[in-house]
């Protein structure tokens, strides 16, 4: 039971310690070149007299500075529609009550076509209609994708 209670108290105190300082990395994780984690390592001195006798012929050589172009006016936001997050391979059921004469016709053509169903006809009609509703308020095909 002793050793329960040191370790509960150990654990205790380096949570308290990792609490203290929000800025510090949790223990254990410190960047390998910081002087918390064990060895520092350090960058070998640089030679600043090389970098001060380059410093004027670079300056000489440089480009002419010009006037920087001024902003470009920035385009309104892009309104987000409901759709542009919705998963296109969640299929989503909604049912259409249609009158018998309707249904029978559909179910005629979906009999009497190729490769077509009653649904896929049905689905081709449905996607021309929403796609002619967003036009007609103004939201073309490249903002419905």
């Amino acid at each position: 039971m002793k050793r329960q209670t040191n370790d509960l108290a150990a654990f205790a105190e380096l949570r308290e310690r990792a609490n203290a300082n929000p800025d510090r990395p949790p223990i254990g994780m410190e960047p390998e070149n910081s002087p918390v984690a064990g060895t520092a390592k350090v960058d070998p001195p640089r030679d600043t007299n090389k970098a001060k006798r380059a410093a004027p012929a670079a300056r000489k050589r440089a480009a002419p500075k010009t006037d920087p172009k001024p902003p470009a006016a920035a385009a309104p936001p892009k309104p987000v529609y409901p759709w542009e997050e919705a998963d296109p391979r969640v299929p989503k059921v909604f049912n259409l009550r249609f009158d018998e004469v309707t249904w029978t016709k559909l179910k005629y053509l979906g009999d009497t076509a190729y490769n077509e169903t009653m649904h896929s006809i049905a689905m081709t009609a449905v996607k021309a209609a929403i796609t002619a509703k967003l036009r007609e308020r103004g939201i073309t095909d490249a903002d419905a994708t």
